[in-house]
């Protein structure tokens, strides 16, 4: 339910229709991830309401870090690919910003590739 309350959110905040949502290339999640952290980390937590704080760009770029990868997520548990921990997205978020680091010549492919790759790597099904 949280997940997709974050996801409307973000839609309403940045304006967009779902079908250009999603940056095509990886250097825009991994910028939005890395400064809207703090967010991003906190909007999925169980039973804490979303606060924004006062930076209100940090909040959005939080916000569309933390329901970009949650969509991710979703869309690899529901293919079997991956098998998620109670409350991973907060280990997804920066296991996505570590593999950017990793692998920087990523930020200028597709942001889905480098996204599943990460999540991948992080959370594979025994």
């Amino acid at each position: 339910m949280i997940k997709k309350f974050v996801i409307i959110v973000t839609f309403m905040l940045l304006g967009t229709s779902y079908s250009s949502a999603f940056p095509t290339q990886g250097d825009l999640i991994y910028d939005t991830c890395k400064s809207g952290k703090q967010v991003a980390e906190r909007v999925y937590l169980k039973d804490e309401l979303l606060t924004m704080p006062g930076n209100f760009l940090a909040a959005k770029k939080g916000i569309y870090c933390a329901g970009y990868i949650m969509a991710a997520e979703d869309d690899l548990r529901e293919k079997g690919i991956i098998c998620l921990p109670p409350h991973s997205s907060k280990a997804s978020i920066n296991a996505v910003i570590d593999y950017f680091e990793k692998h920087p010549e990523l930020q200028k492919e597709n942001a889905r590739v480098a996204v599943d790759a990460a999540i991948k790597a992080k959370f594979p099904c025994p």
